[in-house]
């Protein structure tokens, strides 16, 4: 069944998201401006429009990282804990890109499917990018003020019990 770069237009409209695209009848694309910063997002129906993806590329630009390697593992790390969403190295551009491929043989894309997918892109790329950040700066990933605290706490309980 799939879906047609026409519906997907009608469904963003509705939703009142600005999007434009680029002459062709698979490439669609929606900007979005998160923390003073714009993000595209790139709708690509492959498959006569059975399969549907949403891509931000560059997430990050790793040509000049000298620990390239620890980023690409973190990537890897996260893509256990995201789900729907993946982060995907392109050794081409040296770009870590974000990616949702969503299959549609059986039925077409639901309003809802596109709002969460955009919701993921948008949140993992508000939340995650100053983390990202962090790893390129330093070499490690920040931690969380919960993962501080549970480390904090088990801290004292040791301490506690060695005194004992």
């Amino acid at each position: 069944m799939g879906i047609c770069i026409k519906q997907l237009e009608e469904m963003l409209e509705d939703l009142h998201l600005y999007h434009f695209v680029n002459g062709t009848d698979e490439d669609l694309y929606i900007p979005f401006q998160l923390k003073n910063e714009n993000i595209l997002i790139h709708v690509m129906l492959l498959e006569d429009g059975r399969l549907i993806r949403f891509v931000v590329s560059p997430f990050k630009h790793l040509l000049y990282v000298k620990n390239k390697t620890r980023v690409i593992v973190k990537c890897m790390e996260r893509n256990t804990h995201i789900k729907l969403l993946k982060y995907c190295y392109d050794s081409d551009t040296d770009n870590i890109c974000l990616d949702i491929a969503i299959p549609l043989e059986d039925n077409t894309l639901t309003e809802a499917q596109l709002k969460r997918c955009l919701h993921y892109m948008t949140n993992v790329i508000a939340n995650e990018r100053s983390h990202f950040d962090y790893l390129l700066e330093n070499g490690a990933w920040p931690e969380t003020d919960e993962l501080l605290e549970i480390t904090r706490s088990v801290a004292i309980l040791f301490r506690n019990s060695n005194m004992e």
